[in-house]
């Protein structure tokens, strides 16, 4: 898991999938539910912040427990929510992971920019997650802290996407979660919620 042939691999596929979770707020067990059903069906993991810790723990548990050993997607990168320490303890030497302010993943020949979106003044607007994409040559970004899902197309080969909360959601929606899909050109939000009876797909309002 997290090995750098996966990483390569990644960047290489004709189509991948990608499992964006954000906003976890101490929810484990929601966590752990979506790792479940939907990891062995994705090349790779993003969480967007606010739950680091919860990230830290069922990491831990992948890489210490045989029975977790295939809890995570190959690939799983993780970002600092607002909420967020700069490291997490853990299990794994040297036994602290930093979490950092963003990332950047490259799937299927796109690259990903990851970052939780408080720096970035997202409740104001989505300039300078643009201004940050085109400085990096990301077309997708990634980030949480609205707990709201969305899928936004901006000119010039732009999508934002925000997957919602999987603990705490706001805007009367639902707790969820989405798999991305890329294949060339393609690009594709598959939005979940999470039901008593289990998963079930959404489009977000306003897409």
């Amino acid at each position: 898991m997290n090995k750098p042939e996966d990483f390569e691999k990644l960047s290489h596929l004709d189509e991948a999938t990608i499992l964006v979770i954000s906003d976890s707020h101490r929810n484990v067990e929601n966590f752990r539910k979506i790792l479940e059903v939907f990891s062995e069906h994705c090349d790779a993991l993003a969480f967007c912040g606010d739950g680091a810790c919860d990230y830290g723990s069922l990491f831990d548990l992948a890489c210490t427990n045989p029975k977790d050993e295939n809890l995570f997607p190959p690939v799983s990168v993780f970002v600092r929510g607002n909420g967020d320490p700069s490291y997490i303890p853990t299990d794994i030497p040297p036994h602290t992971m930093d979490v950092p302010e963003s990332v950047v993943l490259e799937a299927a020949g796109k690259k990903i920019l990851i970052s939780h979106g408080h720096g970035q003044g997202v409740y104001f607007g989505d300039e300078l997650f643009l201004e940050q994409a085109e400085e990096k040559g990301c077309s997708i970004i990634l980030h949480g802290h609205t707990h709201i899902a969305r899928h936004t197309y901006y000119e010039r080969d732009k999508h934002i996407i925000c997957p919602g909360s999987i603990s705490l959601p706001r805007g009367g929606t639902e707790k969820s979660f989405c798999i991305l899909t890329i294949k060339g050109t393609y690009i594709d939000a598959a939005f979940k919620k999470i039901t008593p009876a289990g998963f079930e797909s959404f489009t977000p309002a306003g897409f």
